[in-house]
């Protein structure tokens, strides 16, 4: 199947997997907080970290 043959519900799937995703990484997040294993901006940090990685991967 190519990318113009997904239907309506494959792409819904798609973005409630992605929003689930997010739901799931939000809930570790706030008891990791919770416990006082981390900050919000310890975890920014490292997103910024991981993106710019990823970024130096691709190019």
């Amino acid at each position: 199947m190519s990318e113009g043959d997904k239907t309506e519900s494959e792409e819904i799937n798609v973005e409630q997997l992605s929003i689930t995703n997010a739901y799931q990484l939000e809930a570790l997040i706030n008891v990791l907080q919770s416990k006082g294993l981390l900050t919000s901006d310890e975890v920014l940090l490292e997103l910024a970290a991981v993106v710019a990685k990823q970024r130096k991967q691709i190019n």
